[in-house]
């Protein structure tokens, strides 16, 4: 009798072991990429890396072996900061390599970050040239258009795959913060109004910075049609509200691997 229930007893215990094993979820899950890219309060980091001279003098195969390293580093940390890599040589005469972290966490980008400069990722070899910190917020103007916030909603990205990603920092004058709120939003339905046409060909992303970083905005764009984004650019600085808005140079990269961003 003892023993028959010593046996049930190991049986429903097996049972609930296999139980927790099949439904329990991985302690390190990677964050889901499309989710964090649509959630609000999450915390952004671009990180421009420059090539050390000594960069050139490296064969194939130790590319291969510091790309492998940051490809690690990578993984390590993907439960905590999902991270893309952009190719910007030949773009930019200051930056190489740069990077868009992204985490609920900001600490978690800057240990990615410190990490990542170690001898052993790319420290050796790449110089931190600089830091540009956001966060992501929900829509601030255009829900207070109806109609104009359901046009945004309806209208989809349609082009090619995006090739390239490209970073733009965006400040505002003293004047503007001053401006009445009505003719602020005045004018930033006219930016909405005259950027719809674009969103088939250009994605975009804004990041809020001012307090945490050395702008106001950090906006981010991706896309295969740099034709469409030069026209894009252009009717941002030709609306009203341009004449209280300073736009950074932008920072082109091809969207890459780090395989492909150090060969």
């Amino acid at each position: 009798m003892i023993k028959r229930a010593m046996g049930f007893t190991a049986t429903i215990f097996s049972v609930f072991i296999f139980s927790l094993a099949v439904n329990a979820e991985p302690l390190d899950k990677a964050l889901d990429r499309a989710e964090v890219l649509k959630a609000e309060g999450v915390s952004a980091a671009f990180v421009l890396l420059k090539a050390a001279p000594s960069w050139k003098s490296v064969d194939a195969a130790g590319k291969k072996s510091v790309a492998a390293k940051a490809k690690n580093l990578v993984d390590e940390y993907a439960a905590k900061v999902v991270a893309d890599v952009y190719r910007a040589s030949g773009t930019s005469k200051d930056t190489d390599l740069f990077l868009r972290l992204h985490a609920y966490d900001p600490d978690q980008n800057q240990k990615f970050i410190k990490d990542l400069l170690s001898p052993g990722a790319l420290g050796r070899y790449f110089v931190l040239q600089d830091t540009r910190l956001g966060a992501t917020k929900g829509l601030v103007y255009a829900p207070k258009f109806p109609d104009l916030l359901a046009q945004l909603k309806a209208l989809k990205y349609e082009g090619q795959p995006p090739v390239f990603g490209i970073m733009v920092t965006v400040d505002k004058s003293r004047e503007w913060w001053d401006l009445p709120e009505k003719e602020r939003l005045e004018m930033m339905e006219e930016h909405t109004v005259q950027t719809l046409p674009f969103i088939k060909d250009v994605k975009r992303k804004l990041y809020h910075a001012r307090g945490i970083g050395k702008n106001d905005f950090v906006t981010y764009f991706e896309t295969a049609d740099l034709k469409a984004f030069d026209g894009l650019i252009a009717v941002l600085k030709s609306v009203k509200e341009a004449r209280y808005t300073v736009y950074g140079t932008p920072l082109i990269g091809r969207i890459a691997t780090f395989d492909e961003a150090l060969e």
